[in-house]
Parts: structure tokens; sequence; C-alpha cells
């Protein structure tokens, strides 16, 4: 197990998991800093249904890149060449693309169900957050480049240039005590930082070759651009209808967003930071076993459970939640879907490293199907009368079931290289 463990250790994970720790701080600050304000926290929230849409748009071009480049682990020259070659077609389809979205808000909002308490305000929010998504699907694009390259140098300066930066930008913009521009500072803060990241990669990035080097399939990549797109559409579109548009219609949504907020962004740090580093050397190396990083899950997992008190004395305590224990026991009613979901994301993050993107695809649409779409369709026949506990079990139930099938098909594909 110990030396299971220094398989990891001794590679990149440490530099993952601390730069990953780094936003943890402006996190938390940004929380404190909207809490005064009225109908602050709900309207952040809504900042999902446009990170999902951006999210499709994202990962159906930059998932293909870990199989056609990672393989090539010596031609950097190659890397270099097509990240540079493809980043100006890139980033006019993603401008095309952002001011499509821009233009389309009122109604995403008008279908996503949003409170007329919270309309107006939220508008201005989502008009700016559509521009900072926009530009941080161009910086992720280039981040992608960097990690298959392991140019962990620029990974770190990346991490660093968020964590400081946006700190120093909420605190003057957001804060009664400073600008007081509230969720708007958040939005600005954050297209600003993101302006930053676009212009530290285009001007580190190396030299490109002056011939094209033939490396990059094409035919592939476009194949797998279309798995990666039937997947991610269908997975993020089923969460918005089944789980932000539901949620927005309980009108509580303020406890959903905070408490799987507070999961990803302290408690699922270690998780992320190893899903990187599996794409990272699997795409290098195809027959690396994962068994190293299901142990170091089991030490993810009791960090988890170590953080659970920190939750209940930051949202009494730090945030001063009047109903601090609702959102408390909304966490701890969503802990166990992510439980599964660190063990399941690693052969996930293994599928996309090796182009496996069919196992992906068909995990997404059998869940998305019989779980989601079944309780979508029970919901607007009026047979299942929605409640927050009702939603968080939904999730719980396709989380089960992704996980399930992903473990099969992964043991199923071990057990065929054996007989091979």
């Amino acid at each position: 197990m110990i030396s299971a463990l220094k398989k990891i250790y001794k590679k990149e994970y440490l530099l993952f998991l601390a730069i990953g720790f780094l936003p943890l701080i402006y996190k938390i600050c940004q929380i404190i800093f909207l809490t005064p304000f009225e109908n602050a926290i709900k309207i952040i929230g809504q900042m999902a249904f446009i990170e999902i849409i951006f999210k499709i748009f994202q990962e159906t071009i930059i998932n293909p890149l870990f199989k056609v480049l990672g393989k090539n682990d010596n031609n950097e020259e190659a890397k270099n060449y097509y990240a540079k070659k493809f980043l100006l077609a890139y980033s006019i389809i993603c401008i095309g693309f952002t001011f499509a979205i821009f233009f389309a808000i009122v109604p995403i909002m008008n279908f996503s169900k949003i409170h007329e308490e919270i309309f107006d305000m939220s508008k201005s929010f989502l008009q700016l957050m559509v521009f900072a998504n926009g530009v941080n699907v161009i910086v992720q694009y280039l981040f992608t480049f960097n990690m298959i390259s392991k140019n962990n140098k620029n990974i770190f300066v990346y991490f660093l240039i968020s964590s400081v930066a946006t700190l120093i930008l909420d605190i003057i913009l957001i804060p009664s005590f400073a600008l007081g521009l509230g969720v708007n500072g958040l939005a600005i803060s954050t297209l600003i930082v993101n302006v930053a990241h676009l212009i530290f990669f285009v001007f580190t990035m190396p030299k490109p070759p002056k011939e094209e080097k033939n490396i990059f399939n094409k035919k592939d990549y476009f194949k797998l651009c279309a798995l990666s797109f039937a997947e991610t559409l269908t997975r993020n579109l089923t969460y918005y209808f089944v789980i932000l548009v539901l949620i927005n219609a309980l009108n509580n949504q303020d406890l959903y967003f905070i408490s799987n907020d507070f999961i990803w962004s302290i408690m699922l740090v270690p998780t992320m930071a190893q899903n990187n580093l599996v794409k990272q050397n699997l795409s290098h190396s195809n027959n690396e076993s994962l068994k190293p990083y299901f142990i170091n899950n089991i030490i993810i997992c009791a960090f988890i459970l170590l953080t659970v008190p920190v939750a209940y004395v930051l949202f009494r305590y730090v945030f001063s939640f009047n109903n601090h224990t609702d959102y408390f026991l909304t966490l701890l009613k969503l802990i166990p879907c992510y439980l599964i979901f660190i063990f399941d994301n690693v052969i996930e993050s293994y599928f996309i490293a090796v182009g496996k993107m069919n196992h992906v695809f068909v995990q997404t649409f059998i869940t998305n199907i019989i779980v989601y779409l079944t309780s979508f369709i029970l919901y607007i026949s009026g047979v299942w009368i929605v409640t927050l506990n009702g939603i968080i079990l939904v999730f719980s139930a396709g989380m089960v079931l992704s996980s399930a099938y992903t473990i099969c098909i992964y043991i199923f594909e071990k057990h065929k290289c054996k007989k091979v």
C-alpha cells in the first residue's frame, strides 16, 4: 500500500494538490463579502446555468486532446505547433458562441425559472459572467496543452494568479466597505482574472516549428469530439433540467448551491488534483495501473469526513448564516453522493485520457435516461412532488448507477487485456 502511494506522490500530485488549495482563501472571502448583500447567495447560484452551457462547448473540444496528443510524449514541438495552430480558430468560434449566449440571456433566464425578486440583478450578473466564461474556455484550452506537456511551472503560475489576483480584486470590488459592487463585483473580478490568465498563457507559449508535425490524427480527433459532445450535452442538459431548474422552482436554491459549492471548493480539491494527474499521466502511459489512485481515494474520503466540522464552523460563525443548520444538513445529505463520485471519476478520467469516450458516453446515456429523465417525466406529469430531499435522492441514485456501470466496464476492459 505504501509503495502504491509513493507512486503517486513521487510524481506531480503534491504540486496539483498544493495549487488546488490556493483558491480556498478567496472562495471563503467571497461568501463573507457577499453575505451582507440581499439575495446575493441566490444570485451567484444562477451562475451554474451559464457555466453548464460553456462546459458543453469546452469539454467537446478539450477532452479529446489528451488522447490525440498525450501519447506523443517526446514530441513537444508537435504539441506546440498544434496549440498555436488551432488557437485562433478556436478563439473565433468561442467569441461567436459567447455573443450568441449573451444575446440569448433573457430567454435562458426565463427558461431557468429565475424568480422575479432576483431577476434584474441576476441579469446584469449573468451578462458579465457570460464574457468571463467565454474567456475562460480559451484559457482552459491553453491550460490543457500545458497539462499534456507537463509544464507544471506555468500551471503553478496560473493558480497563483487565480488566488492572489482574485483575492485582491474581490476586496476592492465586492464588499460594502470598498466599492460595494456585490455580485457584479464578483463577475468583474472573475473576468479580469480570466483575461490575465489568457495573456499569461499566450505570452508563455513556446515558439512552434514552421513546418507541420504530422502526429495529429484529425479523423480520430473529430470522432472523439463527436462522442465528447454527445456525452457532455446529455450529462449537462439533464443536470440543468432535473437539478438546477427544479431547485430554482423550490426557491431555496441557496441551500443547495452553497452546500454544493463548499464540497467542490474545499472537500473535493484533492479529488480534482488527482483527476488532473490521472489524465496527465495516463495519456502518456495507457497501461499504468489505477490501483494507487484508488488507494489514495481512501485517504481523500477520510479528508472529506474530517472537513465536515469545518463546514459547520464556517456556516455558523464565519459566514453567519441565519439558517446555518439547514445549510449543514444539506451538506451532509450531499456528501455520500460525492464519496461515490471520487471513485467513479478516477475511472472516467482514465477513459478520457486513453480516448475511450464511448464508455463515458454510454455511462452518461444510461444514467440520464434511467434516472434523471424518468424523474423529470414524473415531475411534469404531476406524479413526483419535488422537494430538496427528493432532488438529492435522485442525484444519489444517478451517481450510484453511473459508478456501477463505470466500475463494471473498467473491470471488463482489464480482464479482456489480460486474455490478449
